[in-house]
């Protein structure tokens, strides 16, 4: 199905619905890597984490609606699509991976971040954090190696003395105390 990895990184949309819409097309290969990549020693992404890192919200949701909740929680090299949204801050992405069932709490190994605790440390957008909240994902969650994410960012905003960065971390851990009560 080596198609599939090649018209998605074109974003071919036309290309990629024809494939998608072929009888014998295995969903899996949309989470697979792709095995010629791996031969010649380069990480690539499989389709779907592709779509997602990249932003490509309209092949995201083409794959999504060719599969299941299974396939948008499967991780490859520990990474799910939708931390590769999060990290792509699109929000159209992160939405579509969460109304497809996407684990806001995935946690594959416990020494990595939940997708929440990667969504305030690393891109720190307020309306992909809500998002994350609003599909349950839930603030107080430790692993081993990372604080919980409200922890976090109660550590951003001790000693914050940006006015417009401080009412950013106010309005999380506002956010976060909703999701609490």
């Amino acid at each position: 199905m080596a198609q599939i990895y090649a018209k998605t990184k074109e974003g071919s949309l036309r290309a990629i619905r024809h494939i998608l819409n072929q009888k014998d097309f295995d969903p899996l290969a949309l989470v697979l890597p792709d095995t010629h990549a791996m031969h010649l020693n380069q990480m690539d992404f499989p389709p779907l984490h592709h779509a997602a890192l990249n932003g490509q919200t309209s092949v995201l949701r083409l794959m999504i609606a060719r599969s299941d909740e299974s396939i948008v929680n499967r991780p490859f090299n520990k990474v799910t699509p939708l931390i590769l949204a999060i990290r792509s801050r699109c929000i159209h992405c992160v939405e579509a991976l969460l109304y497809a069932g996407a684990d806001t709490n995935f946690n594959i190994d416990s020494d990595i971040m939940t997708p929440l605790r990667f969504a305030v440390e690393e891109c720190s957008n307020f309306e992909i954090i809500r998002a994350l909240v609003e599909f349950d994902a839930n603030p107080f969650e430790e692993t081993i190696k990372f604080s919980s994410p409200f922890d976090f960012v109660r550590s951003r905003l001790m000693p914050c003395n940006d006015e417009a960065e401080r009412a950013h971390w106010e309005a999380v851990i506002e956010l976060f105390e909703e999701f609490y009560e």
